[in-house]
């Protein structure tokens, strides 16, 4: 069983670098983690991994970093969130997984292409993206609950990749899926002026962006009291350019990243794990009179 024996004229060029010789042996270990994770996966996963390369790469190791960490998971189902399975006290979690992307070529929220110079990250639409992904799985995840799918007690987690955003995927500071979700803008550092010695980081208040069109886009969604939006966010900058490197081992959890929702009625305990309570940090309007607003350079 091999998930690159396919010859389709839509196939990515991730896909037909992976089945060139000299390959063989980043092939196998994939065809290893799609042997174990193939039962929770959709019937036509391996078509879709050809045509979609990114978003399925994501998928299948989400699937199976789930399974390594003892996590009992439901067979795949049609009409149903991406994964289901149980937390270590009972309840079902559900789990909806996205890989982001900067999407067609005249997206007017795309960032300008790198040139050779320094660049400012493109914060605003690096959060577009996340923001328009969360809403996307969202809705879907109100519409399994409007259909009885996923029960009122149910945990529903969106996990994202944000590895299609690739080379402007993080910068320093904050996470942006935390920005994408709480108004913490821009870093602010405070420094004494005679010493030069740093007297307090903190972060602008940002609740909205605004996008190409000048809408307003909330950044607000873990502030907000309904409980559907309550729900945890998984995150990753893998991607599947990288088919082979470390970021790709089998047990190679360690880039996967867990945001709570920071007013989440009960916490989210996981198998052979101590639940872990949600963060109550809240962003602070800045008002500074000396600052300094970290920017990332894009170019890496």
């Amino acid at each position: 069983m091999t998930l690159f024996d396919l010859d389709i004229d839509a196939a990515t060029e991730i896909y037909r670098r992976m089945q060139v010789e000299g390959r063989e042996e980043d092939r196998a270990r994939f065809d290893a983690l799609f042997e174990r994770a193939q039962p929770y996966l959709d019937s036509n996963f391996k078509d879709q991994f050809a045509r979609c390369t990114n978003e399925r790469f994501f998928e299948l190791r989400l699937v199976t970093t789930l399974l390594d960490h003892a996590f009992e998971l439901d067979p795949a189902q049609e009409g149903r969130p991406d994964i289901g399975t149980r937390l270590a006290d009972g309840r079902k979690l559900w789990i909806e997984a996205i890989t982001l992307s900067w999407g067609r070529p005249d997206n007017p929220d795309r960032p300008p292409p790198l040139g050779e110079r320094f660049q400012p990250a493109p914060i605003r639409e690096a959060l577009l993206r996340h923001t328009a992904a969360l809403k996307e799985k969202r809705d879907k995840f109100r519409g399994y609950r409007e259909k009885g799918v996923v029960g009122p007690d149910d945990c529903c987690v969106v996990a994202m990749s944000s590895g299609g955003l690739h080379p402007h995927v993080e910068g320093v500071g904050l996470p942006r899926v935390v920005s994408a979700v709480l108004p913490f803008g821009d870093e602010v550092v405070t420094i004494d002026r005679m010493s030069g010695e740093v007297l307090e980081v903190s972060h602008e208040h940002r609740p909205e962006i605004r996008n190409a069109r000048d809408a307003s886009v909330a950044t607000t969604a873990f502030e907000i009291q309904r409980p559907m939006d309550r729900s945890p966010r998984c995150c990753t900058t893998a991607r599947s350019s990288r088919l082979g490197r470390a970021t790709c081992s089998p047990t190679d959890g360690s880039r996967f990243t867990i945001r709570p929702h920071p007013r989440g009625c009960r916490k989210i305990s996981f198998p052979g794990d101590g639940a872990t309570a949600p963060s109550n940090a809240k962003a602070r309007p800045a008002s500074l009179s000396t600052r300094r607003t970290r920017r990332a350079a894009a170019n890496s």
